[in-house]
């Protein structure tokens, strides 16, 4: 998880949401940080990956708002799932 986020997770339906960040932007170029959710079994999977991100999920699992630049909105069948 990455402790620097001021929002680093959030639970939803059992579902845990994390950012996790990839190496050090003080000294690694290719740094990143990646949107991650786990189910209640621990199966985790990676959504997304940039620098810099920032996110929310709806109350439901079924949307997240991803932010960097640009920000976009991540949908797709399953998301929740």
């Amino acid at each position: 998880m990455n402790k620097d986020s001021y929002h680093a997770g959030e639970y939803h339906n059992g579902n845990l949401y994390i950012l996790r960040r990839m190496g050090n932007p003080q000294v690694d170029q290719n740094w990143s940080d990646q949107l991650w959710r786990y189910d209640p079994h621990k199966n985790g999977k990676m959504f997304f990956s940039y620098k810099g991100l920032d996110f929310r999920v709806a109350p439901d699992g079924s949307y997240a708002a991803v932010v960097y630049q640009p920000a976009i909105l991540l949908q797709y069948a399953g998301f929740h799932r």
